[in-house]
């Protein structure tokens, strides 16, 4: 239809945008009052009025409408078509009637008719008017707001408001625009003021809405939510804190005149607490350790979710921590344990507010004892056998049943088993005082020392102090008591009866030692 129209005017409108008007053609917009809010089928007409020196076989009308101050606006009727826009007020120039608009009901709009004769019939044509003359009739479904509408001449496909002459001749118009003055009703949303209100987030919001007309459409402009026929305005709820501009609109039903209320709904929260149970845990190694971190909200229906931020071990939902400690954890004790208390409801969860809290971890090693290490001296003899059973205990129960037996220094021949027996047979050159550093050890590397002293003495019967009884030794004692020539170890050492003297009961004692292995009396 527009590219229609456009190829069917523009030979017309270029040939009168190059001719200046006469004063005696023109066309005239009715200028008129109206009250804001009017609404129906052509509640507004505006009266189109021509002069022309000439009959007419065309008349081309292209005009824009557009708010000229204030928030007044009108529309067009309905449906978008000549005879649904204009009324005609003659019978003249009603051949192919044309209709075309670029209107979306926002200032500006713009819209162009178009009227001919009939050739085959001059009555059809429109006769030379020295007064003005109704022509035609603008019609309007619906006018808005308040201030002025301005109903101007336009260019609108290279075409302007214009006349052709019956011999063909375009013929430029003298244009006077219509100025229609729209009033506002006295008309107001009386309760607007009441309606800004801080939310707690993730709850509904609710609010009535009245006006000072009893017969109103409610719509929200911007903003979330929702309002119904009665004007109750529903929001139903968010997570997110701040502020939330709203705006709704009420509207008279009979007129259509509007009033606005702007309010603010401000998303509130509280934080929740946070504390740990225990500020200090103090556990051994090996042990599992745990502790409660305990939260609570202010805001009633407010749940409390826990999670971790850092530190070791786990941190359940509801607040509780284990952690399986180990012997890593002794060096770098105090380790902290961070937790982050997050408030929920509803489906707002993590909720808008937190707080975080914390502990400190120590984890102990104890160092083990040995209860039976000998305080005196040890007495023990060349060639003859001696052991200790190390007894030793740890407070850990994580070290029970894994401790670690080590010499740390002792005589050639001395040894400590892993589980702590000593045992050591003196050769005979290791008579004298000689000393021993055992050492227990547990999982995690804390000790303690034992310290043995020893005074080894010669064994009874060994003569020349080889740590043996042999024959060897025999020769000795004989030639100490038949020759009186004393032993390596000693004219004393041939008292094998401790009688004080060296007789031939000493060497027989001696003897069965050495063959019998018997036992010495003393």
């Amino acid at each position: 239809m527009r590219g229609l129209l456009a190829g069917f005017l523009l030979l017309s409108a270029t040939t009168v945008l190059a001719q200046a008007p006469d004063a005696r053609d023109s066309v005239i917009i009715e200028s008129k009052s109206v009250t804001s809010g009017l609404a129906g089928s052509a509640v507004v007409l505006l009266r189109i009025d021509i002069t022309n020196k000439d009959t007419l076989a065309n008349f081309t009308l292209p005009v824009g409408i557009k708010t000229l101050n204030g928030f007044a606006f009108m529309v067009l009727g309905y449906p978008r078509t000549f005879n649904g826009t204009m009324n005609r007020l003659t019978a003249t120039l009603g051949n192919n009637l044309t209709f075309s608009n670029l209107l979306n009901n926002v200032s500006p709009d713009s819209a162009i008719w178009a009227g001919f004769w009939d050739p085959n019939d001059t009555a059809t044509a429109e006769l030379p008017n020295s007064t003005r003359k109704a022509f035609w009739e603008m019609r309007f479904d619906s006018v808005k707001g308040a201030g002025q509408v301005l109903i101007d001449s336009a260019k609108i496909f290279d075409n302007r408001a214009g006349f052709v002459s019956i011999g063909g001749t375009p013929v430029g118009v003298n244009f006077r625009p219509g100025i229609v003055t729209v009033f506002a009703e006295d008309f107001d949303i009386i309760n607007c003021s009441s309606a800004n209100a801080n939310v707690m987030y993730g709850r509904p919001y609710s609010y009535d809405f009245n006006a000072s007309s009893p017969s109103v459409t409610w719509w929200v402009v911007s903003g979330p939510g929702s309002i119904n026929s009665s004007g109750v305005y529903s929001f139903s709820g968010q997570c997110p804190l701040g502020q939330i501009p709203v705006i709704v609109r009420a509207a008279t039903t009979s007129a259509g005149n509007t009033a606005d209320c702007q309010f603010i709904l401000n998303i509130i929260d509280n934080a929740p607490s946070c504390l740990p149970s225990q500020s200090v845990v103090t556990v051994s190694h090996g042990q599992t350790a745990t502790n409660q971190f305990n939260g609570s909200d202010p805001n009633a229906g407010d749940g409390v979710v826990f999670s971790k931020l850092s530190g070791p071990g786990t941190v359940g939902s509801n607040g509780s921590w284990s952690y399986q400690t180990s012997c890593a954890d002794i060096e770098l004790s105090p380790q902290f344990v961070h937790a982050l208390a997050v408030d929920s409801f509803g489906n707002c969860w993590p909720g808008p507010e937190s707080t975080s809290c914390l502990f400190a971890l120590v984890v102990t090693n104890a160092a083990p004892s040995i209860s039976n290490c000998p305080t005196d001296v040890v007495r023990a003899d060349t060639g003859m056998a001696y052991s200790l059973q190390l007894n030793g205990a740890d407070s850990d129960p994580g070290d029970a049943g894994n401790l670690n037996w080590f010499l740390v220094n002792g005589p050639a021949g001395l040894t400590v088993s892993s589980s702590g027996l000593v045992q050591w047979t003196p050769a005979g050159s290791q008579w004298g005082l000689r000393s021993a550093t055992v050492q227990v050890r547990d999982l995690c590397g804390a000790t303690s020392n034992c310290q043995i002293n020893f005074a080894v003495s010669v064994r009874k019967g060994d003569m020349n102090a080889d740590g043996l009884l042999s024959p060897a030794d025999l020769v000795h004692i004989l030639t100490c008591i038949f020759q009186l020539i004393p032993p390596p170890v000693g004219s004393g050492a041939c008292d094998m009866n401790c009688s004080g003297s060296n007789t031939q009961s000493d060497a027989v004692l001696l003897l069965n030692a050495v063959f019998l292995g018997a036992a010495f009396p003393c």
